[in-house]
């Protein structure tokens, strides 16, 4: 049983030190395949009024950081009344009739949590909207179990707001964990059930509606990896200002997206706009884009190579990284498309299997939840986008 282990582990951190450049090799060779293509749709011309919108978005000071960004500017602590509230709500329900299968049913019952509600929306306008677009929150003291951390984080989802459907199936409460370490994003894996590393990314990519928030929990950390990495976008977008505006405006123009993980449907939306305190936001996760255009056989002209190349360049720099390693029970709160997410390559304590194992439950494992915010700042980051026909889709595909 152990030799099996040792070969397993030794095959695990080979593919731990080869993560990175797969997952680059495998990009290159979708965007090749795409390139040899025919463009069919050419990008519309720009009025004057809409350059102006690419090259004038607002840069807030607050947003503007990078990677030696002081940790204080992102964690936080919930005071006792929250967390003594929190686990009075919380641990009934987890020694209950919910399960981890079950616990999306449930809805908060908002009259127990005036506290918690407060500090909420206390974060949102602190740190997701007016600060550094995400805050980390410290564990809740006294919640004991892999199912309390879990309510506790669908419970501030559901205050915050519309917790979202990620999925055809419908789940609220996602988990993340590498479920077959053989396949890859380039595969259409999804890259929450993948163990790849290197991805910068922003969640607002499956559907074309935007939504505000993400919660990201660490329920347990990786056995080796797994550092979660922050970029600001502000500082995205204003290096490309000062030293490429080109690549700015390329990706202001529309790009083919697919419905990953919803249905075999696409959509067309741009990677960069301003929301309506006109401040950049990015819709972003290269592969899931590459791999609707080579659906679709619709080829990146050369200016979007070279935004593509030099986006993904800039996000996977370490001077705009800011890493962390997450500890059981810490929240990453993120104003979503102001922030490019993404970890490092991760090696797990037991081989990656379709379903996570509670009962052992060594591998890492996080829960992300979206939101749609009811507060005052709901449709904040709105992204124009196009739906087309099933027919017109067609039409495409058959052309190229």
């Amino acid at each position: 049983m152990m030799l099996g282990a040792g070969r397993w582990l030794l095959r695990s951190a080979a593919a731990l030190g080869s993560a990175r450049q797969g997952a680059a090799a495998a990009a290159r060779a979708l965007s090749a395949a795409a390139s040899r293509r025919t463009l069919f749709v050419t990008p519309p011309q720009q009025s004057e009024q809409q350059q102006q919108q690419w090259a004038g978005a607002k840069i807030v000071d607050s947003k503007n950081w990078k990677a030696n960004v002081d940790a204080s500017k992102f964690l936080c602590t919930a005071p006792d009344a929250v967390q003594e509230e929190l686990c009075a709500y919380v641990k009934p329900l987890a020694a209950g009739a919910l399960t981890h299968d079950t616990m999306d049913s449930h809805s908060v019952d908002r009259n127990q949590l005036k506290h918690t509600e407060a500090f909420l929306r206390d974060i949102e306008a602190s740190h997701l909207i007016n600060g550094p677009a995400a805050a980390i929150l410290q564990p809740i003291a006294n919640l004991n179990s892999i199912l309390e951390i879990r309510l506790a984080a669908l419970t501030m989802s559901q205050l915050m707001g519309e917790c979202l459907k990620q999925n055809a199936q419908g789940e609220r409460s996602i988990l993340v964990f590498d479920r077959d370490a053989t396949r890859q994003m380039v595969d259409g894996q999804r890259y929450h059930q993948s163990h790849e590393g290197g991805s910068l990314h922003t969640d607002n990519v499956n559907i074309p509606q935007c939504w505000e928030f993400m919660l990201l929990t660490c329920l347990q950390p990786a056995v080796e990896g797994g550092q979660s990495i922050l970029v600001s976008a502000s500082a995205v977008y204003e290096h490309f200002l000062r030293t490429d505006p080109q690549v700015l405006e390329t990706l202001w123009r529309d790009f083919w997206w697919e419905y990953r993980g919803f249905n075999d449907a696409f959509y067309r939306a741009p990677i960069l706009f301003t929301n309506k305190m006109g401040e950049p936001c990015f819709r972003w996760l290269r592969e899931y884009m590459e791999s609707a255009h080579k659906r679709l056989g619709v080829a990146f002209t050369s200016a979007q190579q070279h935004a593509l190349d030099a986006l993904t360049a800039v996000t996977l720099d370490p001077a705009f990284q800011f890493r962390h390693t997450f500890r059981q029970g810490e929240i990453l709160f993120a104003n979503d498309l102001q922030l490019f997410h993404g970890r490092t390559a991760f090696l797990d304590a037991a081989p990656a299997q379709p379903t996570y194992d509670f009962e052992h439950p060594v591998n890492r494992l996080m829960q992300r939840n979206w939101v749609k915010t009811a507060s005052v700042y709901r449709d904040i980051n709105q992204s124009d986008y196009t739906i087309p026909t099933r027919h017109q889709v067609t039409a495409i595909m058959q052309s190229n």
